[in-house]
Protein backbone atom coordinates (compact mmCIF):
# COMPACT_ATOMS: atom_id res chain seq x y z
CA UNK A 1 0.00 0.00 0.00
CA UNK A 2 1.50 3.34 -0.72
CA UNK A 3 -0.86 5.73 1.04
CA UNK A 4 -3.90 7.99 0.16
CA UNK A 5 -4.47 10.32 -2.83
CA UNK A 6 -7.03 12.69 -2.36
CA UNK A 7 -9.64 13.03 0.06
CA UNK A 8 -13.90 14.22 0.58
CA UNK A 9 -14.72 14.66 4.23
CA UNK A 10 -11.67 12.74 5.21
CA UNK A 11 -12.02 9.59 2.95
CA UNK A 12 -9.05 9.21 1.05
CA UNK A 13 -8.12 6.94 -2.02
CA UNK A 14 -5.72 4.64 -1.72
CA UNK A 15 -2.95 4.05 -4.41
CA UNK A 16 -2.21 0.71 -4.14
CA UNK A 17 0.48 -1.89 -5.51
CA UNK A 18 -0.26 -5.53 -6.87
CA UNK A 19 2.12 -7.16 -4.11
CA UNK A 20 0.04 -5.41 -1.69
CA UNK A 21 -1.54 -7.60 1.15
CA UNK A 22 -5.42 -7.58 0.63
CA UNK A 23 -6.33 -8.21 4.19
CA UNK A 24 -4.64 -4.97 5.11
CA UNK A 25 -6.32 -3.04 3.14
CA UNK A 26 -9.40 -4.54 3.58
CA UNK A 27 -9.10 -3.41 7.38
CA UNK A 28 -8.03 -0.06 6.78
CA UNK A 29 -10.74 0.61 4.43
CA UNK A 30 -13.14 -0.58 7.81
CA UNK A 31 -10.90 1.65 9.93
CA UNK A 32 -10.69 5.00 7.75
CA UNK A 33 -13.70 4.39 5.35
CA UNK A 34 -11.97 4.66 2.24
CA UNK A 35 -13.47 6.08 -1.11
CA UNK A 36 -11.65 3.41 -3.29
CA UNK A 37 -8.56 2.82 -4.85
CA UNK A 38 -5.86 3.75 -7.79
CA UNK A 39 -3.84 1.48 -9.86
CA UNK A 40 -0.93 2.66 -12.08
CA UNK A 41 0.60 0.80 -14.53
CA UNK A 42 4.22 1.72 -13.04
CA UNK A 43 3.73 -1.24 -10.58
CA UNK A 44 3.21 -3.79 -13.37
CA UNK A 45 6.32 -6.00 -13.05
CA UNK A 46 7.11 -5.80 -16.59
CA UNK A 47 9.07 -2.93 -18.38
CA UNK A 48 6.98 -1.59 -20.66
CA UNK A 49 4.60 -0.55 -18.29
CA UNK A 50 2.78 1.31 -20.95
CA UNK A 51 1.59 -1.74 -22.95
CA UNK A 52 0.99 -3.83 -19.47
CA UNK A 53 -2.72 -5.51 -19.36
CA UNK A 54 -4.32 -4.06 -16.86
CA UNK A 55 -4.75 -7.20 -14.69
CA UNK A 56 -0.66 -6.63 -14.47
CA UNK A 57 -1.19 -3.67 -12.40
CA UNK A 58 -5.23 -4.16 -10.84
CA UNK A 59 -5.36 -8.00 -9.75
CA UNK A 60 -8.38 -9.27 -8.82
CA UNK A 61 -8.60 -9.45 -4.76
CA UNK A 62 -8.68 -5.59 -5.83
CA UNK A 63 -12.26 -5.84 -7.29
CA UNK A 64 -13.16 -8.06 -4.94
CA UNK A 65 -12.79 -6.21 -1.91
CA UNK A 66 -14.64 -3.26 -4.18
CA UNK A 67 -17.20 -5.37 -4.94
CA UNK A 68 -18.00 -6.68 -1.12
CA UNK A 69 -17.89 -2.84 0.42
CA UNK A 70 -19.21 -0.88 -2.55
CA UNK A 71 -16.15 0.76 -3.29
CA UNK A 72 -14.38 2.87 -6.32
CA UNK A 73 -11.52 1.64 -8.61
CA UNK A 74 -9.90 4.51 -11.01
CA UNK A 75 -8.20 3.59 -13.32
CA UNK A 76 -5.53 4.76 -15.84
CA UNK A 77 -5.85 3.29 -18.74
CA UNK A 78 -2.96 2.09 -21.00
CA UNK A 79 -2.09 0.07 -23.78
CA UNK A 80 -1.37 1.40 -27.56
CA UNK A 81 -4.86 2.03 -28.22
CA UNK A 82 -6.59 2.28 -24.98
CA UNK A 83 -10.48 1.68 -25.42
CA UNK A 84 -9.76 0.93 -29.01
CA UNK A 85 -7.54 -2.32 -27.82
CA UNK A 86 -9.62 -5.63 -27.73
CA UNK A 87 -7.78 -6.77 -24.25
CA UNK A 88 -8.76 -4.07 -22.91
CA UNK A 89 -12.07 -4.32 -23.76
CA UNK A 90 -12.34 -7.61 -22.17
CA UNK A 91 -10.62 -7.08 -19.28
CA UNK A 92 -13.45 -4.08 -18.59
CA UNK A 93 -16.51 -6.10 -19.22
CA UNK A 94 -15.57 -9.18 -17.61
CA UNK A 95 -14.86 -7.84 -14.21
CA UNK A 96 -17.46 -5.43 -14.11
CA UNK A 97 -19.47 -8.00 -14.86
CA UNK A 98 -18.32 -10.57 -12.11
CA UNK A 99 -18.56 -7.75 -9.35
CA UNK A 100 -21.09 -5.35 -10.09
CA UNK A 101 -20.35 -4.38 -6.48
CA UNK A 102 -17.46 -2.59 -7.48
CA UNK A 103 -17.79 0.88 -9.38
CA UNK A 104 -14.97 1.75 -12.20
CA UNK A 105 -14.13 5.17 -13.21
CA UNK A 106 -12.00 5.20 -16.70
CA UNK A 107 -9.87 8.52 -16.32
CA UNK A 108 -9.45 10.60 -18.41
CA UNK A 109 -12.64 9.85 -20.98
CA UNK A 110 -11.20 5.85 -21.24
CA UNK A 111 -7.67 7.24 -21.78
CA UNK A 112 -9.33 9.22 -24.78
CA UNK A 113 -6.58 11.27 -25.87
CA UNK A 114 -6.42 10.15 -29.04
CA UNK A 115 -10.46 10.39 -29.52
CA UNK A 116 -11.10 7.98 -31.81
CA UNK A 117 -9.64 4.95 -29.95
CA UNK A 118 -13.00 6.07 -27.44
CA UNK A 119 -15.29 6.51 -30.72
CA UNK A 120 -14.33 3.05 -31.33
CA UNK A 121 -14.11 1.03 -28.11
CA UNK A 122 -17.07 3.00 -26.57
CA UNK A 123 -19.72 0.20 -27.64
CA UNK A 124 -18.17 -2.38 -26.12
CA UNK A 125 -18.94 -1.25 -22.57
CA UNK A 126 -22.76 -0.68 -23.48
CA UNK A 127 -24.81 -2.59 -20.89
CA UNK A 128 -22.42 -1.97 -17.98
CA UNK A 129 -24.13 -0.45 -15.09
CA UNK A 130 -20.94 0.08 -12.55
CA UNK A 131 -18.93 1.78 -15.62
CA UNK A 132 -17.84 5.71 -15.46
CA UNK A 133 -16.23 8.44 -16.54
CA UNK A 134 -14.30 11.30 -15.75
CA UNK A 135 -13.11 14.68 -18.14
CA UNK A 136 -9.57 15.30 -17.24
CA UNK A 137 -7.09 16.52 -19.63
CA UNK A 138 -9.07 15.59 -22.59
CA UNK A 139 -8.49 18.80 -24.97
CA UNK A 140 -11.03 17.48 -27.52
CA UNK A 141 -14.75 16.74 -27.78
CA UNK A 142 -14.77 13.40 -29.29
CA UNK A 143 -13.92 10.65 -26.91
CA UNK A 144 -16.56 12.94 -24.40
CA UNK A 145 -18.83 13.35 -26.87
CA UNK A 146 -18.80 8.93 -27.73
CA UNK A 147 -19.36 9.19 -24.04
CA UNK A 148 -22.55 10.71 -23.76
CA UNK A 149 -23.62 9.63 -26.88
CA UNK A 150 -23.12 5.66 -25.40
CA UNK A 151 -23.84 6.54 -21.82
CA UNK A 152 -26.29 9.50 -21.56
CA UNK A 153 -25.01 13.01 -18.39
CA UNK A 154 -25.16 10.82 -15.85
CA UNK A 155 -21.71 8.51 -16.36
CA UNK A 156 -19.31 11.17 -17.28
CA UNK A 157 -18.14 13.38 -14.36
CA UNK A 158 -15.60 16.71 -14.68
CA UNK A 159 -12.24 16.22 -13.04
CA UNK A 160 -9.13 19.05 -13.10
CA UNK A 161 -6.14 16.34 -12.93
CA UNK A 162 -4.61 19.01 -10.86
CA UNK A 163 -1.51 20.22 -11.31
CA UNK A 164 -1.61 19.18 -14.80
CA UNK A 165 -4.17 21.62 -15.54
CA UNK A 166 -2.01 24.87 -14.48
CA UNK A 167 0.34 23.82 -17.43
CA UNK A 168 0.11 25.30 -20.52
CA UNK A 169 -0.59 22.82 -23.56
CA UNK A 170 -2.88 20.43 -24.76
CA UNK A 171 -3.22 16.61 -26.05
CA UNK A 172 -4.18 16.45 -29.68
CA UNK A 173 -5.16 13.32 -32.02
CA UNK A 174 -2.65 12.54 -34.65
CA UNK A 175 -3.64 9.79 -36.84
CA UNK A 176 -3.85 6.49 -34.43
CA UNK A 177 -2.43 8.28 -31.93
CA UNK A 178 -1.82 11.25 -29.84
CA UNK A 179 0.46 13.79 -29.25
CA UNK A 180 1.31 16.00 -26.10
CA UNK A 181 1.83 19.81 -27.22
CA UNK A 182 3.48 22.49 -24.66
CA UNK A 183 5.60 25.34 -24.29
CA UNK A 184 8.94 23.05 -24.48
CA UNK A 185 8.30 21.14 -27.74
CA UNK A 186 6.68 24.09 -29.80
CA UNK A 187 8.36 26.68 -31.58
CA UNK A 188 5.33 29.31 -30.15
CA UNK A 189 6.95 32.35 -31.23
CA UNK A 190 6.67 31.48 -34.96
CA UNK A 191 3.05 31.15 -34.22
CA UNK A 192 1.35 34.17 -35.41
CA UNK A 193 -2.46 33.06 -34.97
CA UNK A 194 -1.48 30.77 -31.57
CA UNK A 195 -0.06 30.74 -27.94
CA UNK A 196 -0.87 28.19 -25.10
CA UNK A 197 -3.54 28.48 -22.47
CA UNK A 198 -3.78 26.05 -19.33
CA UNK A 199 -4.64 22.52 -19.97
CA UNK A 200 -7.03 23.08 -17.90
CA UNK A 201 -8.86 25.77 -20.12
CA UNK A 202 -8.69 23.20 -22.84
CA UNK A 203 -10.40 20.52 -21.30
CA UNK A 204 -13.05 22.71 -20.59
CA UNK A 205 -13.61 23.87 -24.04
CA UNK A 206 -13.51 20.58 -25.02
CA UNK A 207 -16.23 19.84 -22.91
CA UNK A 208 -17.85 22.59 -23.55
CA UNK A 209 -18.06 21.52 -27.34
CA UNK A 210 -19.09 18.07 -26.81
CA UNK A 211 -22.03 19.36 -24.23
CA UNK A 212 -23.55 21.88 -27.24
CA UNK A 213 -22.89 18.87 -29.44
CA UNK A 214 -24.85 16.71 -28.00
CA UNK A 215 -28.06 19.75 -27.15
CA UNK A 216 -27.69 19.03 -23.23
CA UNK A 217 -29.81 21.34 -20.79
CA UNK A 218 -28.44 22.94 -17.77
CA UNK A 219 -29.63 20.26 -15.54
CA UNK A 220 -27.35 17.76 -17.48
CA UNK A 221 -24.37 19.65 -17.65
CA UNK A 222 -25.23 20.15 -13.83
CA UNK A 223 -24.55 16.51 -13.30
CA UNK A 224 -21.45 16.08 -15.01
CA UNK A 225 -20.17 19.12 -12.88
CA UNK A 226 -21.11 17.53 -9.21
CA UNK A 227 -24.20 15.65 -8.84
CA UNK A 228 -22.48 12.69 -10.45
CA UNK A 229 -19.91 12.69 -8.18
CA UNK A 230 -21.58 13.46 -5.36
CA UNK A 231 -24.17 10.27 -6.00
CA UNK A 232 -21.22 8.15 -6.95
CA UNK A 233 -18.94 8.79 -3.62
CA UNK A 234 -21.76 8.82 -1.39
CA UNK A 235 -21.16 12.99 -0.66
CA UNK A 236 -24.26 14.53 1.30
CA UNK A 237 -25.06 18.09 -0.03
CA UNK A 238 -25.52 20.75 2.88
CA UNK A 239 -28.41 22.60 3.18
CA UNK A 240 -28.40 25.73 0.84
CA UNK A 241 -27.16 28.69 2.48
CA UNK A 242 -24.82 26.89 4.71
CA UNK A 243 -22.52 25.43 2.12
CA UNK A 244 -19.98 28.37 1.65
CA UNK A 245 -19.38 28.47 5.46
CA UNK A 246 -18.69 24.65 5.77
CA UNK A 247 -17.27 24.37 2.92
CA UNK A 248 -14.22 27.53 4.49
CA UNK A 249 -14.27 25.66 7.41
CA UNK A 250 -13.67 22.09 5.78
CA UNK A 251 -10.73 24.05 3.93
CA UNK A 252 -9.58 25.54 7.10
CA UNK A 253 -8.89 21.77 8.42
CA UNK A 254 -8.42 19.76 5.29
CA UNK A 255 -5.66 22.09 3.37
CA UNK A 256 -2.19 22.23 4.46
CA UNK A 257 -1.39 25.77 5.50
CA UNK A 258 -4.97 26.03 5.73
CA UNK A 259 -6.93 29.59 4.18
CA UNK A 260 -3.60 30.21 3.32
CA UNK A 261 -3.80 28.05 0.72
CA UNK A 262 -7.12 28.53 -0.02
CA UNK A 263 -6.53 32.38 -1.06
CA UNK A 264 -3.89 30.53 -3.34
CA UNK A 265 -6.45 28.76 -5.11
CA UNK A 266 -8.76 31.78 -5.19
CA UNK A 267 -5.87 33.71 -7.37
CA UNK A 268 -5.42 30.84 -9.22
CA UNK A 269 -9.49 30.57 -10.73
CA UNK A 270 -8.77 34.57 -11.14
CA UNK A 271 -6.31 33.79 -13.52
CA UNK A 272 -8.32 31.08 -14.74
CA UNK A 273 -11.44 33.28 -15.58
CA UNK A 274 -9.48 36.14 -17.22
CA UNK A 275 -7.96 33.52 -19.57
CA UNK A 276 -11.12 31.61 -20.28
CA UNK A 277 -13.42 32.84 -23.25
CA UNK A 278 -16.72 33.42 -22.82
CA UNK A 279 -19.05 30.43 -21.61
CA UNK A 280 -22.79 31.33 -21.84
CA UNK A 281 -25.34 29.86 -19.38
CA UNK A 282 -24.90 27.45 -16.26
CA UNK A 283 -21.53 26.55 -18.01
CA UNK A 284 -19.53 29.12 -15.98
CA UNK A 285 -21.40 28.86 -13.08
CA UNK A 286 -20.84 25.24 -12.67
CA UNK A 287 -17.13 26.14 -13.02
CA UNK A 288 -16.49 28.40 -10.80
CA UNK A 289 -18.26 26.12 -7.84
CA UNK A 290 -16.34 23.38 -9.20
CA UNK A 291 -12.81 24.76 -9.17
CA UNK A 292 -13.42 25.76 -5.57
CA UNK A 293 -14.93 22.30 -4.84
CA UNK A 294 -11.75 20.54 -6.30
CA UNK A 295 -9.48 23.27 -3.55
CA UNK A 296 -10.56 20.49 -0.91
CA UNK A 297 -11.54 17.34 -2.78
CA UNK A 298 -8.64 16.78 -4.40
Amino acid sequence: MIGWSGCHRGSPWLLIRPDDDPDVLEAADMADDFVGFKVNHVFADTNDTFNAETQEFLPEWVWQIADRRGLVIMLHMVRVRSLADPVNQRYIRQYCQRYPGAKLILAHAARGFCGRHTTEGIDTLRGLDNVYFETSAVCESEPLEAILHAFGPRRLMFGTDFPISESRGRYISIADGFAWLDEHNVFWEDQAFAAPTRVGIESLLALRRACQSMSLKDADIERIFRHNARQLLSIDSPPNGRRTQQTYNQAKQIIPGGTQLWLIRKKLTHCYLAEMPTIPGVFDICWCVTFFAVSHTQ
